[in-house]
């Protein structure tokens, strides 16, 4: 690949992202099914992008260190346009608590009984999503500063690499909360549950190659091979916990 080429990759693995946000923020944030189906575009697309661009590297640590801030700019950009969906609805429920939200699809996936939630709140009065825009607006400039060819001090990756884990662990607790005591499922928290899980392995596992934490190597080989390992077994456990929780309410549908 050329330099002219590699450039143009990059660009849009950078722009599609911000588009995707800027869209679904602005334009399309009433309607979940375009979200869910854009940003499964959006990731397939992202994807495709990185294999050409790392195509022809020998090597894994090659082609994770264009895997990490592609990794910062999709979740930047899908948390944040989740996370200032659910603020609207937040907004929209206060000034008329009858409403149903536009992600409420049926009695288990409903957004309205988890925005009313103590839960979305649990820093006092501060609603959470808008924790998350900041947050995800961190990581998505974290991301295009790195493809841009920025370099940042150890201190600052072990920063992210914190705040990745807080947001891991919050985002676990969420889930639990969701589940079994709310009782119902936002399908923007999931959304945010979802991308929280590898951002916090992938940022660790760069940690671990740039020396920034240091473990033996034969441990660092085996998470490298074995990368996409940790985050499918998270999801798996969120899976199970979903299904035999509302387990009643599926067998209704088959």
């Amino acid at each position: 690949m050329t330099k002219k080429e590699e450039s143009k990759t990059i660009a849009l693995l950078v722009s599609l992202p911000v588009v995707f946000a800027l869209t679904t923020i602005f334009i399309t944030y009433r309607n979940i099914n375009i979200f869910l189906v854009s940003g499964l575009i959006l990731v397939i697309l992202e994807f495709i992008f990185w294999a050409k661009l790392t195509k022809k590297m020998p090597n894994i640590k090659q082609k994770l260190a264009y895997l990490m801030p592609m990794i910062l700019i999709l979740v930047g950009s899908i948390g944040i346009s989740a996370s200032t969906t659910l603020t609207r609805e937040k907004i929209e429920l206060i000034k008329d608590p009858e409403r149903v939200s536009s992600c409420s699809i049926n009695p288990v996936v409903a957004c309205s009984p988890v925005i009313n939630s103590q839960e979305a709140s649990a820093f006092g009065s501060l609603p959470n999503p808008l924790i998350g825009i900041f947050s995800f607006g961190a990581f998505l400039v974290a991301g295009m500063s790195i493809l841009a060819g920025g370099k940042f001090a150890s201190w600052w990756w072990k920063f992210l690499w914190l705040g990745s884990a807080l947001g891991l662990a919050f985002s676990l607790w969420l889930a639990y909360q969701t589940i079994y005591d709310i009782g119902a499922l936002c399908i923007y928290c999931m959304v945010v549950w979802s991308i929280t899980i590898p951002t916090f392995f992938y940022v660790s596992l760069y940690n671990f190659e740039q020396k920034h934490f240091k473990i033996p190597n034969k441990y660092l080989d085996i998470f490298e091979k074995n990368h996409m390992v940790p985050t499918i077994l998270v999801y798996s456990a969120l899976i199970i916990m979903i299904y035999f929780r509302f387990s009643d309410y599926w067998n209704t549908l088959i």
